[in-house]
């Protein structure tokens, strides 16, 4: 029986930070679409795919930065280099054998949505997918107590896929490996130490971790500047994602996050 995948995109604008873009239409139903900015968290190049585990679900990912005509880093309004994670989601305890098409047919749905969210940053809604055929072979869930095994072997040749996206290219290298479901990597993230940052660079660094930014005006006469006073939960604490911390700032009451 042919298993179903479904495509997500994660990608960072020029404008706004890092977020989903993209997600598998059962998990934006159920509200647990955002747990896939957990699960991608890294934002170094991969070279082989990599594989996750979300609850019951596998996640097999690219992350690829975008570079311009010279070959430098594409960059954001803050200087942070422009990427993706781009992929798909599938119900099963295992990817067996990871075909490369699958992850091929992921970047073809996704960079046409990249392509129209870096057109219109601010005005873009996210893009429920629908299931696909995969290529792939996914084994069902390993039942309760039983150890998952891993037995790799080489990877298939090698396949370069280089398209254009804002003028710019991105580079994909995939090799493909046979590999597992990693243990669950989504559960806990680490709360980042904001006190002190502009209210821009706190927002951006807590969607950058897949975490989800509210502002709390300090009251009272004599408050200035644009910087975090305080944050809740504070730093070091580990968190689920798109948990929402809040910022004590030094701004008029109208202030908001964007």
């Amino acid at each position: 029986m042919t298993a179903s995948g479904w495509v997500f995109l994660i990608g960072r604008g020029r404008e706004l930070g890092y977020r989903l873009l993209m997600a598998p239409d059962f998990l934006v139903h159920s509200g647990e679409s955002g747990q896939l900015l957990g699960v991608v968290r890294s934002e170094d190049e991969t070279v082989r795919p990599a594989v996750a585990r979300l609850d019951d679900l596998c996640v097999a990912y690219h992350v690829r930065g975008i570079r311009g005509p010279d070959g430098s880093p594409a960059l954001d309004g803050s200087g942070r280099p422009l990427v993706v994670g781009f992929g798909f989601v599938a119900r099963g305890g295992a990817i067996i054998d990871l075909d490369e098409r699958d992850l091929d047919h992921a970047w073809e749905v996704a960079r046409s949505t990249y392509q129209r969210f870096s057109d219109d940053e601010l005005n873009f809604a996210g893009v429920p997918t629908t299931p696909f055929p995969l290529r792939s072979t996914i084994a069902p869930p390993e039942p309760a107590g039983k150890p998952r095994a891993t037995q790799p072997r080489p990877p298939a040749r090698p396949s370069i896929l280089t398209v254009g996206v804002l003028g710019a290219a991105v580079v994909l290298a995939s090799g493909m490996v046979l590999t597992q479901c990693s243990p669950d990597v989504r559960t806990r993230i680490e709360v980042p130490s904001l006190v002190g940052m502009t209210i821009t660079d706190a927002q951006d660094d807590l969607r950058d971790a897949g975490l989800a930014p509210a502002l709390k005006p300090l009251s009272g006469t004599g408050c200035e500047g644009n910087l975090v006073l305080d944050q809740t939960p504070e730093d070091g604490v580990e968190v689920d994602a798109s948990t929402t911390v809040t910022l004590t700032i030094c701004a008029p009451s109208g202030s908001r996050a964007r």
